[in-house]
């Protein structure tokens, strides 16, 4: 057969047409027609997926798609010819070969190539969803049986169930144990299965021939618990745990594992050490749990966070001593390092534990106590110090905050920058590359503007690395460039317009910080491209964007700036210094230097037009919030992530951090930016992974903590995500600290968010749809308006007033002040943060004194947690 009559037998004929026709060729003739297959199936295949690009409208819908379908038929049948003629290297180059696995088995086995007993390791390396083809070629004993974790998987993906894998002997022997020591992904695992199956198939079929005796009992006990030491995610391992729960282990299969439910006590998932301290009481009550193996294992389970777990590890140590009266020092000592506990409940019986067993006269395990006494409760603690001796302490006094540091503007850390040809090249690959400081982007930017006019005989020699590695990254068809969505794609724009490989399209007609940096990146790349070298007045030269007045004073006399780094240059001015750069700005000649001397302090010129220019010398002359009238300053917020993914995020992050340069003399627009976005994700709905950016500028002691940065710090604590709140929770320590915090101005901020109505991400779609009637009750009705979350802000205030008396203070007269936007009636879970301020109130021996937010508090009515805690909190003393 030649290529050609292969070729219109795939036009006309069928797959068994296509059988029949090379049936008896050798593998040499075979070899001859598959590039000719190859070359057939890519065709049709694009075919068939082109034509399915329908536009509705066109009358010929129907011939479309009928286009297809034909274009899809001939793909089949050029499949089958590549399946009878390729090598393994060509079946791979087109994948979709293997969609049909029992066509591709049929031809497969009819072939019997050389290489088709590896063929099923190979295709399950590569992904699961060929298991069914290599599954058929298995059983049909045309390949080696694979041993790769896709194999093993791909027992999970099939759909006939597991009552005919457990009825092979084979898969019982291997894959099935093989599953019990792979964690799975977030599709194919044993919990995926049995949680959205019926009846829990997997473990249904697992306990009935365990209990047949069909599969051993035993080794499948020490396969789940085998699974559950190996540490899985949380929501993986409960398959096993569960799994071993309804096997239900005798005392007899217990004793016998009894060292493997003490390691578990070390694990790092909550769920694995409850389970394993629920065995262990098991034994204990059958009197089979020796006390001193109990005291040296369980030190884990009294520290876990679980509340309910650190309680049951205590009362089961408590009970170890009391049948071993020689292991109550251990048990107290074990008490005492629960002390400092999250939860009260649990300070409270380890101080239990620690008065009765605790020996007065031991000074270690005195001055042990007294060391962790200081994390106790401040309405538990009396308990303890009469248990010491001590008297009970005094009030603490509130020391004076620390003055906030006098804002400079202009850090004293130099920054690198490009000395030759080589280091510009260097600077935009790493620029590139690692993508995650600002201060590297201005740098790779002021390099390629110096060093761009250098072209040596080896110039396109030099710069192959870095041309190469920025097409790899820009794929094969590259979106608009410079348009302020993709500044990593821009550096690569950069690179391939310097070295003449890319022309510089034009600029976008966007205005906002986005597009202005990356029209930044064009200046930039129009002269790379011209080999027109420049001196960047923008560059930086101190971190966090600022720039030496009297080094951008005589950058400017030896440079002219494109538009966008002259205003970028006048924007960055820092604060200091400014007198002396004025004096030496006399000289400096044309609009750009009117500007920039205004910019500095001097009189602004009569014939200033309302230009960029101009505004950006304003902003930098007054440090006003110009974002209302300066378009350029604005910054949009990122809500949408239908494109979610590490490479959005890492350009997300990295952009924010550039944003924040660009105007450092004011970031109340950046803030209000994210106070908005973070609210709009409160309840973690979407994986906005670079949100916690917007809190990173707070960490710096010259940026003031002004209103929306207050407004954004008290969202962020009441966030859902870790990251947030944790990073916000270091922030209010630091500006406690650093004095840059005031109780009664943050208070107000928590207050306005205690009073609102929040909604999330979610709501944008009814605006969106056009809903009909009053938004804010279709809102309502969809449950997409919450309140916010209390308990979050109790934790983290928490954390935060510890360990400092002026902190306990601050954080106290911030909740008082937070209650005046007390709404009625109050939130659910108002509890948490009451309680707080009632230990705080105990704490520094002050009542509450506000007089709006002892109102608010009366009318917290019913008789749940929140009112009794409020009774306590007017009338001065604890609560039941």
């Amino acid at each position: 057969m030649t290529p050609a009559e292969l070729e219109a037998l795939v036009a006309e004929g069928s797959a068994k047409d296509v059988l029949e026709a090379t049936r008896g060729l050798s593998e040499k003739e075979r070899r001859a027609l598959a590039p000719t297959a190859l070359r057939l199936a890519k065709h049709y295949w694009s075919a068939h997926l082109s034509r399915y690009v329908i536009n509705v409208s066109r009358q010929a819908v129907a011939d479309a798609r009928a286009q297809a379908h034909s274009a899809y038929a001939r793909h089949a049948v050029a499949c089958a010819a590549l399946l009878a003629s390729g090598s393994p290297s060509e079946l791979a180059r087109h994948d979709q070969v293997f969609s049909d696995d029992g066509q591709a088995s049929v031809v497969l086995a009819e072939r019997r190539p050389p290489w088709l007993s590896g063929l099923a390791e190979t295709l399950m390396t590569k992904s699961v969803r060929h298991w069914p083809l290599c599954y058929r070629l298995v059983m049909a004993g045309l390949c080696q049986r694979p041993t790769s974790e896709s194999w093993c998987l791909g027992f999970l993906a099939d759909g006939k169930g597991p009552d005919q894998h457990l009825s092979d002997t084979v898969f019982v022997e291997r894959e099935l144990w093989r599953l019990f020591e792979i964690e799975g992904t977030s599709v194919l695992s044993f919990m995926n299965l049995d949680r959205f199956s019926k009846g829990r198939p997997w473990a249904t079929a697992l306990l009935a021939r365990a209990a047949e005796g069909k599969i051993p009992r035993a080794r499948l006990l020490d396969a789940t618990l085998d699974a559950l030491q190996r540490d899985f995610v949380q929501y993986r391992a409960g398959w096993f745990a569960d799994l071993h729960r309804d096997l239900e282990p005798s005392i007899a299969e217990r004793v016998d594992r009894l060292d493997r439910y003490l390691a578990l006590l070390a694990s790092r998932i909550p769920p694995t050490v409850s389970f394993a301290l629920d065995a262990l009481v098991a034994v204990e009550r059958a009197g089979e749990l020796p006390p001193e193996v109990v005291l040296a294992h369980i030190a884990p389970a009294v520290q876990a966070r679980a509340k309910k777990t650190a309680l049951a590890a205590l009362a089961l140590a408590e009970r170890a001593a009391a049948r071993e009266p020689r292991l109550s020092r251990q048990t107290a000592i074990l008490a005492a390092e629960a002390l400092g506990h999250d939860a009260a409940d649990v300070q409270a019986r380890a101080i239990a534990v620690v008065t009765r067993l605790g020996d007065r006269n031991d000074r270690a395990f005195v001055e042990l106590v007294r060391d962790r006494a200081r994390g106790t409760s401040a309405t538990l603690r009396p308990r303890l110090l009469d248990w010491l001796g001590e008297p009970p302490a005094p009030a603490r006094a509130e020391p004076t905050p620390a003055a906030a540091r006098a804002p400079t503007g202009a850090p004293e850390a130099p920054l690198r920058r490009a000395r030759s040809l080589d280091d510009a090249i260097d600077l935009l690959a790493g620029a590139i590359e690692r993508f995650d400081a600002a201060d590297e982007m201005e740098g790779a930017l002021d390099g390629v503007a110096r060093f761009c006019g250098e072209r040596p005989p080896d110039f396109a020699l030099r710069l192959k690395p870095l041309t190469k590695r920025a097409g790899t990254i820009l794929g094969p068809k590259p979106g608009p460039a410079f348009g302020g969505y993709d500044l990593r794609g821009d550096l690569c724009t950069l690179a391939l317009a310097w070295s003449g490989n890319q022309a510089v399209g034009a600029a976008r007609s966007e205005r906002f910080m986005r597009t202005f940096l990356a029209g930044r990146i064009r200046e930039v790349a129009l002269r790379a491209a011209a080999a027109r070298p420049t001196t960047l007045l923008a560059t930086p030269t101190h971190r966090d964007g600022w720039i030496d007045p009297e080094v951008l004073v005589k950058r400017a006399l030896a440079a002219v700036p494109d538009p966008l780094d002259a205003v970028q240059s006048l924007l960055r001015i820092a604060r200091d210094g400014r007198p002396r750069g004025l004096a030496l700005a006399a000289d400096v000649p044309g609009e750009y230097g009117a500007a920039l001397r205004f910019a500095l302090g001097g009189p602004r010129a009569a014939e200033a037009p309302a230009s960029d220019l101009w505004l950006a010398a304003e902003a930098a002359r007054l440090s006003d919030r110009l974002a209302s009238r300066f378009d350029l300053l604005r910054h949009d917020i990122m809500l949408n992530v239908a494109w979610d993914n590490s490479k959005r995020r890492r350009n997300e992050t990295l952009t924010m951090r550039w944003v924040v340069t660009v105007f450092p003399a004011d970031l109340e627009n950046y803030f209000r930016a994210g106070g908005s976005a973070i609210i709009c994700n409160l309840e973690w709905s979407q994986a906005l992974w670079w949100n916690c950016v917007y809190l990173e500028p707070l960490l710096r002691a010259d940026v003031a903590l002004e209103r929306n940065a207050r407004r954004l710090l008290a969202a962020a604590l009441a966030s859902k995500a870790p990251a947030e709140g944790g990073l916000a929770t270091d922030i209010l320590i630091q500006t406690i600290d650093d004095g840059r915090a005031k109780a009664d101005e943050l208070g107000d901020s928590f207050a306005a968010l205690l009073g609102a109505e929040l909604a999330g991400v979610a709501a944008l779609g009814h605006a969106m749809i056009g809903q009909s009637g009053d938004l804010l009750q279709a809102l309502r009705a969809d449950k997409l308006i919450y309140p916010i979350k209390c308990a979050r802000w109790a934790k983290r205030l928490q954390d935060a007033a510890r360990a400092s008396a002026h902190r306990a203070a601050f954080v106290r007269n911030l909740i008082e002040r937070a209650l005046r936007g007390l709404p009625t009636p109050p939130p659910a879970d108002l509890g948490p943060l009451l309680a707080l301020l009632r230990e705080l109130c105990v704490e520094t021996s002050t009542p509450m004194q506000d007089p709006e937010a002892r109102a608010k508090l009366a009318t917290v009515g019913g008789g749940g947690a929140p009112a009794r805690l409020a009774r306590a909190l007017l009338d001065g003393a604890p609560a039941a």
